[in-house]
């Protein structure tokens, strides 16, 4: 069974439009008014996060109008509420002066592939005013698509994150390009890839986590890797912030369109340890990073 980033949602909301703490002047419509889904069809793609469906009203209101809506699975391959989607809240206020209000979703965002998913939102009832004829919206939620393969990671990457100047001791920006090489595959769809060139001149060993069934992998990183071979030293490795080689792994997150990946974050640092055989101290250091691909020439 595919696993999921995001279980699931405390869903748990009051209207949309905040009403006033004085029940009196919360009254509702007694004038004619029209709401309608805004649209026959929304199509999102998975990992968009939270997302909109639009609802229109026509008509001269002197009043809210409060909407219920439901959501049913449709098509082949149907989204299911409380797994490929959550809904915010099923009870939408409307104020005399609004004339759209949105139904509020977040979209489950899962590893690897999946095939694209339908449901209907459609209002079932109003208060205040005539349900229309346009009163449902077909929404697809599309795959994100599946992530690299392993014979396709090799390549000039962007590499950029902090670091600390070695002349003011101060954080500033770096910005440089590495290169990402495979030293040998797992059979099973990943294997192990070298970034050379990382803070000029060190290298940084990753493994590439790869789950066969969901087509989906990871970039991991591992303190207590190499990052200077024969130096001289015992070993220069990589070392978290506090001079460990036994951090726990940095797991590389991929952004949307799989073409960069960020590791850690503002808590977490990648040092170079020198050893011979005792801990002597650390010679540089980064804090998080995102590896981007540069696109091949054509």
């Amino acid at each position: 069974m595919k696993s999921i980033k995001m279980l699931a949602l405390a869903a748990v909301a009051l209207f949309a439009t905040a009403c006033s703490d004085d029940d009196d002047k919360f009254e509702y419509n007694t004038a004619e008014a029209t709401v309608e889904m805004a649209d026959a069809s929304v199509e999102v793609v998975e990992n968009v996060g939270l997302f909109k469906v639009p609802v229109t009203i026509t008509g001269n209101r002197n009043g809210y109008v409060t909407i219920t809506v439901e959501c049913t699975e449709t098509g082949n391959d149907p989204a299911i509420a409380n797994r490929h989607f959550f809904l915010t809240t099923d009870r939408i206020n409307i104020p005399a002066g609004a004339t759209t209000a949105d139904v509020e979703f977040r979209a489950a965002d899962f590893r690897g592939l999946d095939p694209d998913r339908t449901f209907n939102v459609t209002i079932v009832s109003a208060q205040g005013a005539t349900v229309g004829a346009n009163k449902t919206t077909t929404v697809t939620i599309l795959d994100k698509g599946s992530s690299p393969l392993f014979n396709e990671l090799p390549g000039v990457y962007i590499l950029a994150g902090k670091t600390i100047d070695q002349n003011t001791g101060e954080d500033t920006d770096l910005i440089e390009q590495v290169n990402m090489s495979i030293v040998s595959s797992d059979g099973h769809g990943g294997g192990t890839v070298m970034l050379t060139g990382v803070l000029g001149s060190f290298q940084m060993e990753m493994v590439y986590d790869y789950d066969e069934e969901e087509k989906y992998g990871e970039l991991v990183f591992h303190y207590g890797t190499i990052a200077m071979p024969n130096a001289g030293y015992d070993r220069i490795t990589w070392i978290n912030g506090q001079g460990s080689e036994n951090g726990q792994p940095v797991r590389g997150k991929w952004n949307a369109t799989y073409t960069a990946a960020t590791f850690g974050d503002s808590s977490t640092s990648f040092g170079i340890g020198v050893f011979d055989p005792s801990y002597l101290g650390m010679i540089d250091i980064m804090y998080s990073f995102t590896l981007m691909r540069v696109p091949e020439a054509e």
